[in-house]
């Protein structure tokens, strides 16, 4: 058992403990048999319940040097990839959880910047494990909104989002493409009209000025 794999084992009974307080309150509004709206509020929040709890435990430990960072094989990285992805499958035996990118990073206590490097400026290894990782959770993210476990807006600005935080993409599919170019077409006529309009007003003053 590696480090990583040995963290995982440290974690599962922390969020155990956290989703049966979560399922005990859903049961609490259950007995009370009046507030079916509370219940649905809870259910629909639980993700992020869970994920806010999974980062106060993933924060407990800062994240390593930039320098110790660079120095890790693409073994060495798929193998911590590997061990978060066995934990987001075991909080998937409990409840819907996508995973994402600085949750991912925060598990491997690796900095945005750093991996920012490793995916662009590292050995040729290194940058495909990285790639290669970039993409997978690109597609859970994808994934996700398709079968409507996240909201299409939040997708969209998690894919687009540019920093390292996100993961850079232009642009999501050809129905967007299309609605991005429907907007720069409205955006661009305004824009044409709007300098109309202040051509037909300087006219009308140069005329008062003969």
């Amino acid at each position: 058992m590696n480090e990583y794999q040995a963290r995982v084992s440290e974690i599962k009974p922390k969020l155990d403990d956290f989703i049966a307080i979560c399922r005990g309150e859903f049961q609490d509004e259950d007995n009370k048999g009046k507030n079916k709206q509370g219940i649905k509020y809870l259910v629909a929040t639980l993700e992020y319940r869970v994920r806010v709890k999974l980062g106060e435990i993933l924060r407990e430990e800062r994240s390593m040097s930039n320098d110790l960072a660079l120095k890790l094989t693409a073994d060495q990285i798929y193998d911590i990839y590997t061990a978060y992805l066995s934990l987001i499958s075991y909080i998937n035996t409990a409840i819907s959880y996508t995973p994402n990118k600085l949750e991912f990073l925060a598990f491997a206590r690796i900095s945005v910047s750093a991996f920012a490097h490793l995916l662009e400026n590292s050995a040729d290894d290194v940058k495909q494990v990285c790639g290669d990782i970039e993409a997978d959770l690109i597609n859970f993210t994808l994934s996700a909104a398709e079968q409507g476990q996240l909201k299409e807006g939040s997708t969209k600005m998690r894919l687009k989002s540019k920093g390292g935080y996100g993961h850079s993409l232009v642009q999501i599919g050809d129905a967007e493409s299309i609605i991005d170019k429907a907007s720069d077409a409205l955006n661009e006529g305004q824009f044409r009209y709007e300098l109309k309009e202040l051509a037909n007003m300087k006219a009308l003053i140069d005329k008062k000025g003969e």
